[in-house]
């Protein structure tokens, strides 16, 4: 299972790079074969690699946690929102990105 993640805090992201999460650390959005398939037809994943110069893809783990980076990829992913008719998935990734500005952390990709 392919997961995106957003740590709610400083300390949670540090302990999600040695998987000591505890309960409450992590906003997880957990994407089966037909989700993942769909949000790689829109391009999402190929528009964030090209604009952030990072390697999103069928079996990769990758991250945005640099503040400025994390505003673009918002906006990639709002611009996909408003492009697409998708059924709420990239909703979701938004609301995260959204989640991941705030909180000053950053998106992770277990892929």
């Amino acid at each position: 299972m392919k997961k995106i993640v957003v740590p709610v805090s400083a300390e949670a992201m540090s302990r999600l790079d040695f998987e000591e999460n505890i309960e409450g650390d992590l906003i997880e959005f957990s994407l089966d074969k037909g989700t993942f398939d769909k949000l790689w037809g829109y391009g999402i994943f190929e528009r964030l690699n090209n604009s952030l110069d990072i390697c999103i893809d069928d079996c990769e783990d990758e991250s945005i946690t640099e503040s400025d980076d994390l505003k673009v990829a918002r906006e990639i992913i709002a611009r996909t929102a408003e492009d697409t008719a998708d059924d709420g998935n990239i909703a979701q990734i938004l609301v995260m990105a959204d989640k991941a500005i705030a909180c000053k952390t950053g998106l992770f990709f277990f892929f």
